[in-house]
C-alpha cells in the first residue's frame, strides 16, 4: 500500500503530470468564526464575508491549483442516485470508526449526512459548489490530471485523515477528541510526528497549531499536496459524494483496515486498547 507522508520538505518532487508545484490552500471553513487558510509556509485567518474574495485573491490568475475544502461539496443530485441526504461514503467512514473503536475516541471524528452540516452557505458563496450557476465557480478534480486551472477544488475530511494516519501508523495511544483543545490538537501532532520522520519528512511546526482550526488546514493542505502527487484518493467520487483521504481504499472503494495492508513505513508499537476510550457511535457528527 502506498501511504507516503508529504510535507514541505520533499512536497515539490516532480511528479509525472508536472503539477507538484501548483499551489495547494487547505481550507479548514469556518461560517460562525474566522477560516483558517493554509498555502504550505503561511497560516491565514479570514472571516466568512470576506473568505471568497481573499480565497481568489490568494490564487494565480491562471495555471494549475488547488482548493482542499474542508467540509461536503459532493454528492449525487441527477439522476436514479440522486440523493441529498446521505452519502454511501460517510456510512463507510462511519462502519471503519465503529472497527476501531479503542483506537479513535468518540467524536474525535465526526461522520454525519452531509445535509445536516452548517458549512453549506459559505461553500457556495465562496466555491459555488455545489450549487451555484456563477462562471467563477469552482470544479471537483477527480484526478490529480483534472487540475488545469485555478478553479479546482476537491474535498476532504481533515479528522478522518488524521484518523487513517493514526490506526495506520499503528499509534500507541488513543486519537482523542480534539475540536475546541489546543492541547489534544498538539498532542496528536507530538504522536504522528514519529510516523513521519520515519518516511523521512518533517513533521508540522507545532508551535504554529493555536487550535484544532489550524490543525485541519494544515491537514487539508498536506491532503492536497498528496492528491497532486498522486499520494491521496477519493473515497467514494466527486460525481457520487466522497472526500479524498492519504490511504489508498480497496478496488471496491472500502476504507482500509491496520494490518490488512500494512503502510510504508511500520511503526512496529501495537495499537492501543484503552478501556477509557469512548465508544464511537454509529453517526457521530460532522463538524
Amino acid at each position: 500500500m502506498a501511504f507516503v507522508v508529504v510535507t514541505r520538505r520533499n512536497a515539490g518532487v516532480p511528479v509525472s503530470d508536472g503539477r507538484s508545484n501548483a499551489l495547494v490552500l487547505g481550507i479548514d471553513p469556518a461560517p460562525r468564526k474566522t477560516t483558517v487558510v493554509f498555502d504550505g509556509l503561511v497560516f491565514r485567518t479570514i472571516s466568512a464575508t470576506n473568505l471568497r474574495t481573499r480565497i481568489r485573491e490568494l490564487l494565480p490568475v491562471e495555471g494549475p491549483a488547488l482548493v482542499a475544502w474542508g467540509a461536503p461539496v459532493s454528492f449525487s443530485h441527477h439522476g436514479a442516485s440522486a440523493n441529498f441526504w446521505d452519502r454511501l461514503v460517510d456510512h463507510q467512514a462511519a462502519s471503519w470508526l465503529l472497527r476501531h473503536v479503542g483506537t479513535v475516541a468518540d467524536k474525535a471524528v465526526s461522520v454525519q449526512p452531509f445535509s445536516s452540516c452548517s458549512h453549506w452557505c459559505l461553500s457556495c458563496h465562496v466555491l459555488g459548489l455545489p450549487f451555484w450557476d456563477a462562471g467563477d465557480r469552482f470544479h471537483l478534480a477527480a484526478s490529480p490530471r483534472d487540475v488545469v486551472d485555478p478553479r479546482c477544488a476537491i474535498e476532504v475530511h481533515p479528522s478522518m485523515a488524521l484518523a487513517e494516519w493514526w490506526v495506520h501508523c499503528r499509534i500507541d495511544s488513543v486519537l482523542p477528541r480534539y475540536k475546541g483543545s489546543r492541547s489534544a490538537a498538539q498532542f496528536i501532532v507530538s504522536q504522528l510526528s514519529a510516523c513521519l520522520a520515519a518516511s523521512g519528512a518533517r513533521p508540522p511546526p507545532t508551535e504554529e497549531f493555536l487550535d484544532d482550526d489550524h490543525l485541519d488546514a494544515w491537514v487539508a493542505w498536506r491532503i492536497g499536496r498528496d492528491f497532486l502527487d498522486g499520494r491521496a484518493w477519493w473515497h467514494g467520487t466527486p460525481a457520487e459524494g466522497g472526500y479524498v483521504l492519504p490511504v489508498r481504499p480497496t478496488d471496491s472503494g472500502c476504507f482500509v483496515d491496520a494490518g490488512v495492508e500494512a503502510p510504508s513505513p511500520v511503526i512496529e508499537t501495537a495499537t492501543a486498547q484503552s478501556p477509557q476510550a469512548a465508544k464511537v457511535v454509529r453517526r457521530p457528527r460532522r463538524t
